[in-house]
């Protein structure tokens, strides 16, 4: 076996590119640790400000192709004449009374609560009362009402 002269075992580049995707991983670590990922969440929170007829076709869609986690998924939405932070699903009346047969299996039931308790245990920071969802019956709540019942 032939050996090379001496110093001759290659670059540290190969090294240094090890290091380096090491060094992102372990950032990317401490980032999601102190719950970085969360904060921009609500900094670059690319659903906000759906509109009504833009979640009805979702909602035509899910209903469609008999997507029950798109049918139940709540959008935050502007809603004229409210000022709190609006999330609603395909439970919400305006939006269901619009919608072709919806098969009796699409059944959101306590998604309006579990929502509102994910909310709730995400920051302490989070003020229920400013938060409205559909409920079960697809009327707007304050999340205030659901969260921790």
């Amino acid at each position: 076996m032939a050996r090379g002269k001496k110093g001759d075992e290659g670059s540290p580049t190969g090294m240094i590119v090890i290091l380096a995707i090491l060094g992102v991983f372990l950032v990317l670590i401490v980032f999601w640790q102190i719950g970085l990922f969360g904060k921009l969440e609500t900094i670059f929170d690319f659903t906000k400000g759906y509109t009504l007829e833009a979640v009805q076709q979702k909602c035509e869609l899910a209903v469609n192709h008999e997507l029950l986690q798109d049918y139940c998924y709540f959008y935050n939405v502007e809603i004229s004449g409210l000022s709190n932070e609006a999330y609603i699903n395909c439970e919400y009346e305006p939006i269901k009374s619009k919608l072709e047969t919806v098969d009796a299996s699409f059944n959101c039931e306590g998604t309006a609560k579990t929502f509102c308790d994910n909310r709730k245990l995400s920051s302490s920071k989070v003020d229920l009362t400013k938060i409205v969802v559909s409920n079960d019956a697809g009327v707007i709540v304050p999340c205030s009402t659901l969260a921790g019942k």
